[in-house]
């Protein structure tokens, strides 16, 4: 499976686990169970959080993108540093 592939996967699950911990926090406010909510409130956020570092991940490799549609020999260098 291409790395893209398995980012684009993540990035879904993350974005559906986002909505999932919120309509819980909802519900969890609605039953005054405030607690519940604020820790559902609190995992949404990161999930939010790693699905948008996830999608800017993705931006920067389709920056990288040459015209033949491989990735600058460049890019790759600076991707393994640090």
């Amino acid at each position: 499976i291409e790395a893209d592939e398995i980012l684009w996967s993540l990035l879904r699950s993350h974005q559906q686990r986002a909505g999932f911990a919120r309509r819980m926090a909802e519900r969890e406010k609605t039953r005054h169970r405030s607690e519940l909510a604020a820790e559902f409130g609190r995992r949404a956020r990161e999930y939010e959080a790693d699905a948008a570092l996830i999608e800017r991940i993705l931006e920067s490799r389709r920056a990288q993108v040459t015209g033949n549609g491989s990735v600058d020999e460049e890019s790759k260098h600076e991707e393994g540093k640090g």
